[in-house]
């Protein structure tokens, strides 16, 4: 989810695994992606999209989910203060529940950066995420 250029697919796959799909609604991460992981299905588009589509993926071979969401309002390197300015980019981390719902990965990874967690900036939407996932199990 949230596939980007690949690079949290490509350690994955440095590490054994096989990335099977990706999913990105930025076209020109998606081509580069396709580049770099040439057996990989990808579907460009919208994470809710995906959610909602009626896409077959097969739900019990999904053994990791790797889920990327876009970072920049969490990064500390965001000088605007307020994680609010980054619009809908940071609330797309609340749809990893739904994906985990809908697929049932044995094992979800999830990469962020470290102001993902912060209490000044953004306690509000972690707990919002925490407790997404613990509703789902």
């Amino acid at each position: 989810m949230f596939c980007g250029a690949g690079g949290l697919s490509l350690g994955a796959t440095h590490a054994g695994f096989n990335v099977k799909w990706a999913v990105d609604k930025d076209t020109d991460s998606i081509v580069t992606f396709r580049r770099n992981h040439t057996n990989a299905i990808c579907y460009n588009m919208d994470v809710s999209e995906f959610i909602a589509d009626n896409i077959e993926l097969p739900r019990h071979y999904v053994d990791v989910l790797l889920a990327a969401p876009p970072c920049q309002g969490f990064s500390f390197a965001n000088t605007r203060g307020n994680p609010i300015d980054m619009g809908e980019s940071n609330v797309l981390s609340l749809s990893i529940p739904d994906v985990v719902v809908r697929l049932r990965p044995k094992v979800l990874v999830f990469e962020n950066v470290k102001g993902f967690y912060n209490r000044e900036k953004n306690d509000t939407m972690f707990k919002l995420f925490l407790n997404g996932l613990k509703d789902v199990g």
